[in-house]
């Protein structure tokens, strides 16, 4: 649903005016506007989820204090879940 609106997008297009709740906006400017939106959604489920896992919650990052076993571990060693809080 996202993508083919953004397909559909010519570069003149971005500064066109758009109304938000009665603002106005750019396109690039209401674009940025929801991509934000919807990080902040994120960031709530991820809160959410790490509260309702508990002691099962596995990082979705580096963990606090692990930043220099992350720097000097061989690429290879890093993979998704392969740290735990």
């Amino acid at each position: 649903m996202c993508f083919p609106a953004l397909d559909s997008l010519k570069p003149e297009d971005v500064q066109r005016i758009v109304t938000i709740r009665q603002e106005p906006h750019t396109v690039m400017q209401a674009l940025n506007r929801a991509l934000a939106h919807y990080a902040q959604h994120i960031g709530q489920i991820v809160f959410l989820a790490k509260h309702l896992r508990s002691a099962q919650w596995q990082t979705l990052s580096i963990p606090r204090g692990r930043s220099e076993d992350y720097k000097t571990a061989s690429p290879k060693t890093h993979s998704r879940g392969m740290y735990k809080t």
